[in-house]
């Protein structure tokens, strides 16, 4: 945990998540600045650092995936990191889907096609 965390509270879990960032604030022309993967208490965990661009309310907030049961994100020097122009995010059966990449497909469903996707148990939004 760094010293950022300390200064960040929950704003929402799980379903909340979702509704939030799809109604209220948007991920839309936010940046993703960065990237931790790691295990804790023996399941992994992905933590995505997003600044907003339009939120009134959020400028940094970080989503916490837990119990991550897949994932794939790539990069090349030749593109710039990371401004987010679409994604898709929402809840399939029991576990919650986010790609910062996806096709252009339905935006409920995953898709082989997506890039740049995390599959997980839990979701946590901290602002």
């Amino acid at each position: 945990m760094n010293l950022i965390d300390f200064a960040m509270n929950i704003i929402a879990t799980d379903t909340d998540v979702i509704e939030i960032l799809s109604n209220n604030e948007s991920l839309i022309s936010g940046k993703l600045v960065g990237i931790s993967i790691y295990t804790k208490e023996h399941r992994l965990q992905i933590d995505l650092n997003i600044e907003l661009m339009y939120s009134k309310k959020m400028k940094n907030i970080k989503l916490q995936f837990i119990g991550v049961s897949e994932y794939s994100f790539s990069y090349s020097s030749d593109n710039y990191f990371y401004n987010i122009e679409t994604y898709k995010f929402f809840k399939e059966e029991n576990i919650f889907y986010i790609s910062l990449d996806p096709s252009h497909t339905h935006n409920d469903e995953s898709n082989i096609a997506d890039n740049d996707y995390i599959k997980a148990e839990n979701i946590i939004l901290l602002g």
